[in-house]
């Protein structure tokens, strides 16, 4: 079975005839080793659609939902699900290069030159993905950020802002951060130093 980077050097550059686009065991195996190439992107959900646009169906339980049985007795208690969509709408990226022959010939990576540049590029990939999700902004002035709207500005514009006087204090911050949360976001249990409280509280 060939590797990923064996798929993707049959990849002809100089075929248009397909839009430029990738085929589809070459997507795959492209998208595999840009995820793989961030430790973020292991731990957020990923969808891959053929369509451009359209909506992606979302389910949720909550959490803490067990309760204490008692013989013969049925307190009506039923535990229910969340359901939503969110809708998407996709940006095409490009990331072009071009190896002269004199490279591919003297070079000090030998005959896995051209793996070690594949490696090199789709973690690249993986890392701008990184970046753009934060940090994308359509307004910006440079070619990279306005792409698109990362979390950070979406964020802004459409969630729960708390604005705090100068002199709060952080254990009263901390527990009304605490208490807005979904329940399944909190972080439970024994409370910790300062820093791994808010490293718990994950992005929701």
């Amino acid at each position: 079975m060939p590797s990923n980077e064996e798929l993707l050097r049959k990849i002809d550059t100089n075929s248009l005839a397909g839009g430029g686009l990738l085929s589809s065991e070459q997507s795959k195996k492209f998208f595999q080793m840009t995820f793989d190439a961030t430790e973020f992107s292991k731990l957020h959900r990923k969808e891959q659609r053929r369509a451009k646009t359209g909506e992606i169906d979302k389910i949720s339980i909550g959490g803490r939902l067990l309760r204490k049985k008692v013989e013969n007795v049925d307190d009506n208690y039923r535990a229910g699900i969340t359901t939503g969509k969110v809708e998407y709408s996709t940006v095409p990226v490009r990331l072009p290069w071009e190896l002269t022959e004199e490279t591919l010939r003297e070079n000090i990576e030998g005959e896995s030159f051209e793996d070690t540049v594949m490696k090199m590029m789709t973690t690249q990939v993986g890392v701008d993905l990184e970046d753009l999700h934060f940090n994308g902004d359509t307004s910006s002035a440079d070619d990279f950020l306005k792409i698109n709207d990362g979390w950070v500005k979406q964020a802004k514009a459409g969630t729960h802002v708390l604005n705090l006087t100068a002199d709060a204090k952080y254990n009263k911050t901390k527990r009304h951060h605490h208490k807005i949360m979904p329940a399944k976001k909190r972080p439970h249990g024994k409370e910790g130093s300062r820093h791994g409280n808010l490293y718990k509280m994950r992005m929701y």
